[in-house]
């Protein structure tokens, strides 16, 4: 069975293959506690499951940068008189390849 996580905001619809018993004990508990506290709980206690794990499903070239990483490019950037790129700054990847080549320039 599937369970679709949708975020309207970001266009974005995922599609999680989950095994049935599991989306049907879900089922029967949703029912059982309705629209009350225990509902919302549940759902924010899924939520919380979801953030946390998420980041560890993420290639880590779209993870941020490390904090070794910024440091490291702040003093490039620095030493050579230029700004870190957009993408440097919010994905791993990008700011391995921006460290990679200045560093590079340096050594030159």
């Amino acid at each position: 069975m599937n369970l679709f996580l949708v975020a309207p905001d970001l266009d974005l619809t995922l599609e999680l293959s989950i095994a049935p018993d599991s989306l049907d004990a879900v089922s029967r508990y949703l029912s059982a506690v309705k629209d009350g506290w225990e509902h919302e709980n549940f759902c924010k206690r899924l939520a919380e499951e979801i953030s946390r794990g998420l980041p560890e499903v993420i290639d880590w070239k779209f993870k941020p940068p490390t904090k070794a990483q910024q440091a490291f490019a702040r003093t490039l950037c620095r030493q050579l008189g230029i700004s870190l790129p957009t993408d440097a700054a919010t994905m791993r990847g990008e700011m391995h390849r921006f460290i990679e080549f200045n560093s590079q320039r340096l050594r030159d």
